[in-house]
């Protein structure tokens, strides 16, 4: 009888710790590079557990040793729910190539007579590496039709007369974008944040013909030379370079190192026109550099495209646009000083493309947010919510947390999660972050173990008085709802949990 229990407990653990695999492996894009850079978060600390755990329980009681990890993989699902991975082509792919090698391994394993618990448990054992080298097969297998994908796209772009406009950055890519599509209708915009070569070169051959007039692109990298591999792709005539933070520094090993990857857009257009920053001085200090055209936007006087006698509310953003020495009184409904720079971004691309300044202010106070960048929305029992979990960095960050304090609500709340991929400068910027949570009278939950030592010395550097951790959403759901009022002011910054993002902004 306890046979074919143990078939059972060995089979839904492999198909558990295949799908969580399988999951963390699309989050990193299928990427060595970027699961590397997440080491040590928690989620890869409580895998290796687990395969130590499973080992060490092999060799003291092998066909037993699923049933712990089994029981724990149990425990875990009750806590935090089950991570699933999103089916696309490429998953389903990985996991047939899965099945494949699983089903090799049990049939020499029976060729050799070892007993079929014995084969299960020791495949489970090895998840992890089968569902790695699924990974690496699927790689190679796609690099092939990929690579046609972008020599037929490079064909397509060649053969058309359009302006193209890049963007890269650190952060705001998505945002100048969205907003450079409300401004300039009548472009053709890249699809949702596609902004790597094989995807941009699906965009091109699914959106681009020879009506299309511009073009406007997300241009993204995790290492050198990518954003040059895009230019040469999309052979983009305007180039827009948001910002240089220390977004994705683990990968890249060094802030020098993303300006010198950003900087390759900016040596794409030389014969064109390339927009900065003006408020960001590696921008500054690198444009010093270049030879070609530059249009500068941001809130010094002497930029092309300026934001004057700025105001900033809780819920608009007041302030005087000044274009070549003429000025247009604005309120927009976008909130914060990262949103209005990357307005300036979309404004400064409609000046490089040569539309009619007065057409684009009139359509200004009609801006939306981009979807969880600083978004409005109505919340649990009536509070409001400011939907900042799109994506996160340090700068991004203390933008939002000093937007919270623009609230005159007594009741403000931070739900949050520590920034991934900052490499060596995760410390340094946590601790920044814990000090900026203590300028603002807010009560601070944070979901996650990672960083809690840098924030909590931050926090009380500033003479904050407590931080809340949480690592099981349920827990944290319930804390928050002891506590949320009709007047609460709650901001949702970096990558919450839909879980918990769902419930506090009540959808059913």
């Amino acid at each position: 009888m306890i046979q074919p229990v143990l078939i059972i407990i060995g089979l839904a653990l492999l198909i558990l710790q295949i799908s969580d695999h399988l999951q963390m492996w699309q989050v990193k894009e299928y990427r060595l590079d970027r699961l590397r850079a997440a080491w040590p978060s928690r989620d890869l600390r409580r895998r290796l557990n687990f395969f130590i755990i499973f080992l060490i329980a092999f060799f003291l009681i092998p066909i037993y040793s699923p049933l712990i990890i089994f029981s724990a993989y149990l425990i875990l699902a009750v806590r935090r729910g089950i991570y699933k991975p999103r089916p696309t082509l490429k998953l389903i792919t990985s996991a047939g190539l899965v099945i494949i090698i699983t089903l090799l391994l049990l049939f020499a394993a029976l060729l050799i007579s070892a007993p079929f618990i014995l084969a299960l448990t020791i495949i489970n054992l090895l998840a992890p590496f089968i569902t790695a080298a699924a990974i690496s097969l699927a790689n190679l297998i796609t690099i092939i039709r990929k690579q046609q994908y972008i020599n037929r796209a490079q064909k397509n772009r060649q053969s058309l007369s359009l302006e193209v406009v890049g963007i890269t950055g650190s952060f705001g890519k998505t945002s100048v974008k969205h907003f450079a599509a409300q401004l300039i209708p009548s472009a053709v915009i890249s699809k949702q944040h596609r902004n790597s070569e094989y995807v941009i070169a699906r965009d091109i051959l699914q959106q681009l013909t020879p009506q299309t007039s511009q073009y406007i692109l997300e241009m993204g990298a995790y290492k050198s030379g990518e954003i040059a591999s895009l230019a040469r792709l999309a052979e983009p005539t305007i180039g827009v370079i948001t910002s240089i933070g220390s977004q994705h520094q683990a990968i890249f090993g060094s802030q020098s190192a993303i300006l010198k990857a950003k900087w390759e857009l900016a040596r794409a257009v030389t014969a064109g026109i390339l927009i900065l920053n003006g408020d960001d001085p590696l921008l500054t200090k690198s444009a010093l550099k270049h030879s070609g055209q530059i249009i500068w936007y941001g809130t010094s006087a002497d930029h092309h495209i300026s934001a004057q006698n700025i105001h900033y509310q809780s819920r608009l953003t007041n302030f005087d646009l000044v274009v070549d020495n003429q000025t247009f009184p604005i309120s927009l409904s976008v909130i914060g000083q990262a949103a209005l720079l990357n307005v300036l971004a979309a404004v400064a691309i409609t000046y490089a493309l040569k539309l009619p300044i007065e057409n684009t202010v009139k359509k200004l106070p009609a801006l939306k947010s981009y979807p969880r960048t600083m978004a409005i929305a109505s919340g649990l029992v009536g509070s409001t919510i400011i939907d900042d979990s799109y994506s996160t960095g340090q700068a991004s960050f203390i933008n939002a947390l000093n937007h919270l304090a623009r609230f005159s609500s007594s009741s403000k709340l931070v739900v949050m999660v520590p920034i991934i991929e900052l490499g060596s400068a995760a410390p340094a910027a946590h601790f920044q972050i814990g000090r900026a949570l203590a300028r603002v009278p807010a009560r601070v939950f944070i979901y996650g173990a990672e960083y809690q030592a840098d924030l909590a010395r931050g926090f009380k550097n500033q003479g904050g008085r407590q931080l809340n951790f949480f690592t099981h959403p349920s827990k944290l759901k319930n804390q928050l709802t002891s506590i949320i009022a009709q007047d609460s002011v709650i901001l949702l910054e970096g990558r919450v949990p839909d879980q918990i993002r769902d419930y506090l902004l009540d959808k059913k």
